[in-house]
């Protein structure tokens, strides 16, 4: 897994800190053609996988920790990657405010999040939908 901060992942230069740009409809930013960012937040994209996941329990969970590697996230403070091995976090591509951006969150204990949000100058992965 690559780590971007949320400026890399949306690869558009209204995505910066302090913008009050939100971004609808799909957002290819670094993803392949015909790919693009989820839409974050359990009424968004990552809400779908939250629901499969309460749906399917242990059957999706065997598919997600095989599709998930949990690469932590790096903290630009630290200088390094945190909670590498238990969480996953993986950009959106939607705002949560001007200084942060939706995420979903993944821990090794299975439970899955798709309501979290953080600063965008952190580095998450992506995991990029097809359209």
């Amino acid at each position: 897994n690559y780590l971007y901060d949320w400026v890399a992942a949306m690869q558009s230069t209204l995505a910066y800190v302090g913008s009050s740009t939100t971004f609808d409809g799909r957002q290819q930013g670094l993803c392949p053609t015909n790919w693009h960012l989820p839409t974050g937040s359990s009424s968004g994209e990552f809400g779908t996988l939250y629901t499969a996941y309460n749906s399917q329990g242990s059957a999706f969970l065997d598919v997600a920790k095989g599709n998930f590697t949990l690469p932590g996230y790096a903290h630009p403070m630290v200088g390094a990657l945190t909670y590498l091995g238990k969480f996953g976090f993986y950009w959106s591509s939607s705002t949560h405010n001007s200084n942060s951006a939706s995420h979903l969150t993944v821990s090794s204990n299975g439970s899955i999040n798709p309501d979290g949000y953080d600063y965008t100058h952190y580095g998450l992965p992506v995991r990029c939908l097809q359209d």
